[in-house]
């Protein structure tokens, strides 16, 4: 396995909204910024150089008459929701450094399509619903990075910025946009052993969020964690990865604001998924591509759904 040394040049690929791909559902709108699982493996640490990358996701989603979900201004039930997103993005590692480690950035933008069906209350009414939107999402900005590693170790400290660019409309189901920002510091640590491949990574954050302020709603700060173990194999001149991918998710202050007529509405959600990497080398480039199957065990307060993932990046 000394040749798995090469996976120092993998890239971070960072992590892709759920209110664009439908990965979680808490909140306002039923969404957080943050998706679950996104960033989980080996695959998300620095890596020198530039790297372009795209990421498909599909969600597909319900809730029953029960569980209540503020979206748009409205109050649903009944919920049936399904995305599907591209995400298209870069990292760069510059030479330069700070207190040991080595600066990164990047940027990723999103393109959503989303179908949201579901039972509304306004106005004193009553309905059945259906919207479908597409269009860009709301762009990820990566301003602060720093990586370190040490033998078989990586570790680092990021900053994740989620931009409202995507549009949103009070009184739809579907929206591309949640209309707030998100701040999201992320530190990792990932243990890769180039002598017999075993992987274990972990990933954690916290998400800050702004008032939306066309329904002056504020959704309560999250917690969350993910984590993966994989065992690492050559085959076919490159390396298969196969393993576990594993998150939870806690909402850990409460939503408040005139438009949070639900109360706190805190939210939790956790599951676990099998994940499924190859890295080919290609005459100095390398590419890597991963599928993984992430299905929520246990959510309060959202919908429960299953999400597919396809990962492509091309690092040089």
């Amino acid at each position: 396995m000394k040749k798995i040394g090469i996976l120092n040049i993998l890239v971070l690929v960072l992590t892709l909204s759920p209110a664009l791909c439908g990965g979680c559902y808490a909140e306002e709108d039923g969404v957080g910024h943050y998706a679950q699982g996104a960033l989980a493996d080996f695959m998300d640490v620095a890596a020198p150089g530039f790297a372009p990358m795209n990421w498909f996701n599909y969600y597909n989603g319900t809730a029953g008459a029960t569980v209540r979900i503020p979206t748009g201004g409205l109050l649903a039930a009944n919920l049936d929701m399904t995305t599907y997103c591209e995400l298209f993005g870069f990292v760069y590692t510059t030479p330069f450094g700070m207190l040991g480690g080595k600066y990164a950035f990047g940027a990723l933008i999103p393109y959503v399509w989303a179908d949201v069906k579901g039972r509304v209350s306004a106005q004193g009414k009553t309905i059945n619903r259906s919207d479908t939107v597409d269009g860009m999402g709301d762009v990820i900005l990566i301003p602060v990075w720093l990586a370190w590693n040490k033998g078989f170790f990586k570790w680092d400290t990021r900053l994740l910025v989620y931009a409202p660019t995507g549009e949103y409309e009070v009184g739809q189901l579907a929206n591309v946009g949640l209309n707030f920002w998100t701040f999201t510091p992320v530190v990792s640590l990932s243990y890769f052993n180039t002598d017999n491949g075993f992987e274990i990574s972990a990933y954690t954050g916290i998400d800050f969020n702004t008032e939306n302020n066309a329904t002056q709603y504020l959704s309560g700060d999250v917690f969350h964690i993910d984590f993966t173990v994989a065992e690492h194999l050559p085959l076919f001149g490159g390396f298969v990865g196969l393993g576990a991918n594993a998150w939870y998710w806690e909402q850990i202050s409460r939503d408040t604001g005139p438009g949070a007529v639900l109360g706190s509405f805190e939210t939790s959600t956790c599951g676990i998924g099998p994940v499924l990497s190859y890295m080919y080398p290609m005459s100095g480039h390398y590419l890597l591509a991963e599928v993984k199957w992430l299905p929520e065990a246990d959510v309060r307060h959202k919908v429960k759904g299953d999400s597919a993932w396809v990962k492509l990046v091309f690092a040089f």
